[in-house]
């Protein structure tokens, strides 16, 4: 991973990682048991609703990445359910 990129992780709560010259810097948002999941890409992100500003002042990144960071997560299905009408050809 280079130096000042984001990796995200989900798993059981929101997780994120940046690199810097030194190695890897943790940055975590812990939540409870009643947390509501929130997607961390695509149109209806969580990410995407913030305003730059709080990205800027949260991650400690320019405004332009954080500009980056927020539009530039497309969405990718990769498993998508099969269509009552496959179903019933298969059958």
């Amino acid at each position: 991973m280079q130096e000042d990129r984001l990796l995200t992780e989900k798993w059981a709560r929101a997780m994120v990682k940046q690199a810097g010259n030194q190695g890897f810097e943790w940055i975590s948002f812990k939540t409870n048991d009643l947390a509501k999941t929130s997607p961390l890409a695509g149109r209806t992100s969580v990410i995407r609703a913030m305003p730059e500003e709080v990205l800027v002042n949260a991650y400690q990144i320019l405004r332009e990445e954080a500009r980056r960071l927020k539009y530039n997560r497309e969405e990718v299905t990769i498993l998508s359910p099969r269509s009552t009408s496959q179903e019933r050809g298969s059958s």
